[in-house]
């Protein structure tokens, strides 16, 4: 799936119930049936990773902590894929941040703390969504693993269990 696609093929940044999310040759891949919530989803900020917690948190370049783009490779390899053919396993798409409130911005924010808005409201625990896959994939999710490191989830935030469920087709 490409976000920057996506965005050229709804025309917005945000998906909303009805869009169609696509791949990098603009192929149909999921189709946004359902959310619950608010409707408030990032498709703009990279993938967290040890190099984004290098540069903003000081964390150590040996000290390992889990972030999504481990998540992803880690997940990835364990189905016996990757994404592409770097040995490195360095390239990580943009992913669909679920419930992550970015607002886009046209000047620099103040502080990696102010980079990212509270919870959109009327966010609540139990909301949901349903994505219909258009194509054969495999989706990967990874619930915020730096919340106990970064400003993500607000003050004293922490992570919360996501469930997935697949359905076979009607």
């Amino acid at each position: 799936m490409s976000m920057h696609h996506t965005h050229d093929a709804i025309l917005k940044h945000i998906p909303a119930v009805g869009d169609v999310l696509v791949t990098s040759q603009s192929k149909p891949i999921l189709t946004l049936l359902e959310d619950t919530g608010p409707g408030i989803h990032d498709t703009t900020v990279a993938a967290c990773s040890h190099e984004l917690y290098e540069r903003i948190l000081g964390i150590g370049p040996t000290d390992f902590h889990d972030s999504c783009t481990a998540n992803l490779h880690a997940s990835l390899r364990a189905l016996g894929y990757k994404l592409c053919d770097d040995p490195l396993d360095f390239y990580t798409p943009s992913p669909f941040n679920l419930w992550m409130n970015v607002p886009l911005r046209t000047k620099s924010a103040s502080s990696f703390e102010d980079w990212w808005a509270p919870p959109a409201a009327g966010q609540k625990a139990g909301d949901y969504v349903v994505m219909r896959a258009e194509q054969n994939c495999v989706c990967v999710m990874s619930a915020c693993p730096s919340s106990d490191i970064s400003p993500l989830n607000g003050p004293g935030g922490k992570s919360h269990d996501i469930n997935c469920q697949v359905f076979n087709p009607v």
